[in-house]
């Protein structure tokens, strides 16, 4: 008979979980906030935002976000809203048109999927704020030091055992404690969305992706559930942009440039019919530290690399995802331990460590695509290069599609 040793006084027998607060409602947050309260941790969830909100996104999620979704069993919220996925994928560049085969994947807009996330993360037990900002006011490895201040409230200052910073492309103003390694830069982001009905589907083929590169940019155009066109964009804004064009304003001078991509899709004058409703975000390229202290940072606050056919929403959901693990995991460690000197890496090094691989594992393919469309000769040759050899789309697209 084999006999267990009763557990020792020096060992708990279980992890004292951390108390997490998660800033940022989108992907990133959502999904790191449901895994949180899923492994026993108490999560609070905050956004600025007023929820239901739209945001400037392809609106694409491929298979490896959608198994992402997966694993936090959340998949089945996104295709009840869109059952029928994506099948194809276009480009437009230089005059010429090629179309590859998508493995899957859905369009959904992200009023509708961050709505379906934050209810389904409410029913787990996640506490949910909108309407709040938050001010990071002191930084260690034993917790971090906060401000919360609901619209038209009085700050309050709580302490939690970690912070964890999901609020996208605006940063959170925490550079004191997440320097930037690469500052903002390359192309700023830009999306509308055109009413269904606007254009005839031969424009904007359903379940298709579409994307066209002109000469400062490339545009992705898809329909959503309501068969509206969600229209995103990075731009990369040439002098007259930065001033504005004599008479008119920087937005009016971005919607031109979009506009001339849009021409090549038949879209014609579409930003300026709509200049009023164009989102713009900074520019896009950023990297930085994503760790410090009990303060870390997933999805596109640690870092942007622009996405295609999806990639960037699975980045975000899986890196929600591992660091909710990371922190359940070093939690567990530290209490076998008893002692945070002791249990080897702090949780800022291990998420660093994490980030890195994740980084390098599912990110390169989006660089060196992202670099190559920034170089004009690279953009024209490319339709004509997947005509030649159709393969490099479909690696490519797999790829990116890859669980």
């Amino acid at each position: 008979m084999i006999q267990t040793a009763p557990p020792t006084t020096s060992e708990p027998a279980c992890a004292p979980l951390p108390r997490v607060l998660i800033v940022g409602a989108g992907p990133a947050g959502v999904c790191a906030s449901m895994r949180l309260v899923d492994r026993g941790c108490d999560v609070t969830l905050v956004d600025r935002a007023t929820f239901p909100r739209e945001k400037i996104c392809g609106c694409c999620l491929n298979l490896a976000a959608l198994d992402a979704l997966g694993t936090i069993a959340c998949d089945h919220l996104v295709t009840m809203i869109v059952p029928e996925p994506l099948t194809h994928w276009q480009l437009q560049a230089g005059g010429r048109t090629v179309r590859a085969t998508l493995p899957g994947g859905v369009a959904i807009s992200r009023y509708a999927m961050d709505a379906a996330l934050i209810n389904e993360s409410k029913r787990r037990g996640v506490a949910f704020r909108d309407a709040c900002v938050v001010r990071v006011l002191d930084v260690d490895c034993d917790g971090t030091m906060v401000g919360l201040r609901d619209h038209d409230a009085a700050e309050t200052q709580c302490r939690y055992d970690v912070v964890i910073f999901a609020t996208g492309l605006s940063g959170g103003g925490v550079s004191k404690w997440l320097p930037y390694q690469q500052a903002p830069m390359g192309p700023i982001g830009v999306g509308f969305h055109l009413s269904a009905g606007e254009y005839s589907k031969t424009q904007v083929r359903p379940h298709t992706i579409h994307m066209v590169c002109g000469h400062n940019g490339y545009v992705g155009l898809v329909r959503l559930e309501d068969d509206s066109i969600d229209v995103a964009a990075a731009i990369y804004p040439g002098p007259q942009a930065a001033g504005g064009f004599p008479g008119g304003s920087r937005r009016d001078s971005i919607a031109q440039q979009l506009d001339a991509i849009l021409n090549i899709a038949g879209l014609h004058s579409v930003a300026m019919a709509n200049v009023d409703q164009l989102r713009m975000t900074p520019p896009l390229t950023r990297r930085r530290v994503v760790g410090c202290d009990s303060l870390l940072a997933i999805g596109d606050a640690a870092g942007y690399v622009q996405p295609f056919t999806g990639e960037g929403m699975a980045w975000a959901m899986e890196s929600g995802i591992a660091v909710a693990d990371c922190i359940v995991g070093h939690a567990s460690q530290t209490a076998r331990t008893e002692q945070l000197s002791r249990a080897g890496q702090t949780l800022a090094e291990r998420w660093i460590a994490k980030h890195a691989a994740m980084s390098r594992d599912r990110q390169w393919v989006c660089k060196l695509i992202s670099r190559g469309l920034a170089s004009r000769p690279v953009r024209w040759a490319m339709v004509p290069s997947i005509r030649v050899a159709p393969w490099i789309a479909s690696w490519t697209i797999g790829r990116l599609n890859r669980v």
